[in-house]
């Protein structure tokens, strides 16, 4: 890695940034190429929400698990949001963030 490249990752790891991202349920693949092409430790936080069928089990953490390294999971109430993660929200809920934690509401 580049020097420069190396000062960003590293100025990145203490923020606290918190990405949002939407997708209607066919953006599964730009999903996929989106996280293929993120770098696993940017220091960034992901909250994706994809409109997804409640009566199926989503098998989203699986699928975009593969297409990055960092870790990805459902989104839990009062989870911490820590940085190079992904989370996922359940279908049919909603969610915020206070004080750095994940509030899923009903």
């Amino acid at each position: 890695m580049k020097e420069t490249e190396e000062k960003i990752t590293a100025g990145t790891q203490s923020s606290s940034i918190v990405i949002g991202i939407g997708a209607s349920a066919g953006g599964l693949e730009a999903l996929q190429q989106f996280f293929s092409y993120m770098p696993p430790n940017s220091g960034l936080s992901f909250v994706v929400v994809q409109h997804l069928s409640p009566d199926y089990k989503s098998l989203m953490a699986d699928i975009l698990g593969k297409h990055t390294e960092m870790s990805v999971c459902q989104a839990e109430n009062h989870m911490a949001v820590e940085p190079d993660t992904v989370y996922l929200i359940p279908p049919k809920k909603y969610m915020t963030i206070k004080d750095g934690r994940l509030r899923r509401g009903p």
